[in-house]
């Protein structure tokens, strides 16, 4: 996976829509708190819900809860100096 846009984990795509302590809240698995809130702002973010209900979907995740925190595996942290592509240059 190469991504020109300058992000380095997946993470960072999902988690930069939330409060600190709604991440919190899913990084510890208190989903029964954390999933109310993120149904709230599907209801009223059509993007936040076509993200997170695709992501559920793709990820095979059993909540949008589960699905923030299975992007944590995703990402190019200790293996970008690895990456060797003749069409990236030198």
């Amino acid at each position: 996976m190469l991504l020109d846009d300058g992000i380095l984990t997946f993470t960072q795509l999902s988690r930069r829509h939330y409060q600190r302590f709604l991440l919190k809240w899913i990084d510890t698995g208190l989903d029964r708190r954390a999933i109310p809130l993120m149904k709230l702002k599907m209801a009223i973010d059509t993007s936040a819900r076509w993200g997170l209900n695709n992501g559920v979907w793709t990820f095979g995740s059993r909540s949008v809860a589960e699905f923030v925190r299975q992007t944590k595996q995703y990402t190019l942290e200790g293996l970008v100096d690895s990456i060797n592509n003749s069409r990236l240059g030198s």
